[in-house]
């Protein structure tokens, strides 16, 4: 009888959201001349949206249609699966354990969807704090306007500043060469368009020597 009176109560406060307030209002019209839209799941639904953003996208589609129903197949086979047992939660600490699992889990995908670490951060602010550095030669500054304007700085992160979706670049020195990242910019790379085509040899240059200038990065005033 608890469970049934608390089942009601859950329904009925449901019903109650439902009716008085509803689904969010549509404010206009879809424009579909703009192609810089950001579609985003309501917030309860943002670990679902982490799922799908994270996963081979060959298999979307299979999880799509088998994952609902492999999931009520498993809740409904529980209770006959699992017919005894003890009703303390500290004798049952495998699941305990799985509920804290499926929790952190969440949580965690929770965050990675609200933080969209698959996406160019297209608001990202300029490097502007590099263009004040007094020492820096034309190249360097050249470099740095250009890893603002050709979408560097969406992807990669310059100490503080730029997005998350690349690898970070400030001591990007100390990993590659500068024949080595020459080629990575020209070819691209796995989810890294190819700017051979988009980028002067002077632009290309101008940047890179950018990138190569470690003290001018990490200690502006030096």
């Amino acid at each position: 009888m608890e469970r049934c009176g608390f089942s009601a109560l859950v329904l009925i406060v449901l019903v109650f959201i439902a009716w008085f307030v509803g689904a969010p209002e549509l404010v206009g019209a879809p424009d579909l001349t703009n192609v810089k839209v950001d579609p985003k799941p309501d917030w309860y639904f943002t670990w679902i949206f982490a799922i799908f953003a994270l996963m081979p996208r060959n298999i979307g589609s299979y999880v799509i249609m088998l994952g609902p129903v492999l999931t009520i197949t498993v809740l409904l086979a529980v209770p006959f699966l699992s017919k005894g047992g003890e009703r303390s939660p500290l004798k049952r600490p495998w699941a305990i354990g799985a509920v804290a699992f499926l929790i952190i889990t969440i949580c965690g995908l929770w965050y990675i969807g609200d933080v969209e670490p698959w996406h160019p951060k297209f608001d990202a602010e300029p490097l502007s704090e590099y263009t004040t550095v007094p020492e820096a030669k034309p190249s360097v500054q050249r470099g740095i306007n250009v890893f603002n304007t050709a979408g560097c700085l969406y992807c990669h992160k310059i100490n503080d500043q730029g997005g998350i979706r690349g690898p970070n670049l400030t001591n990007v020195q100390n990993r590659l060469t500068k024949e080595q990242i020459i080629i990575r910019i020209v070819n691209g790379a796995e989810n890294m368009p190819a700017y051979g085509g988009s980028l002067s040899k002077e632009e290309l240059e101008d940047v890179v020597d950018f990138l190569l200038k470690d003290k001018k990065r990490s200690n502006p005033n030096n």
